[in-house]
């Protein structure tokens, strides 16, 4: 990355933001899944369907990763 990426236009898949993770010095990143989360409850941004809160047959729109640094 240079100085010229603009991370809030950026778009990631799983591949490239593991990859810049690692780059940066964290690790075992994996994926999660919102429903197996204590704050499940909570309709926060790990949640974001589209269409809105359509949770049965939307897409979801949050790529959720935890890592170790």
């Amino acid at each position: 990355m240079d100085d010229q990426t603009i991370f809030h236009k950026t778009v990631y898949d799983f591949n490239s933001l593991s990859n810049l993770l690692n780059k940066v010095g964290m690790r075992n990143i994996i994926k999660y899944d919102w429903k197996d989360t204590e704050h499940s409850q909570f309709d926060d941004q790990s949640q974001a369907y589209l269409p809105h809160m359509d949770k049965q047959n939307g897409t979801l729109m949050s790529l959720n990763v935890e890592r170790i640094k």
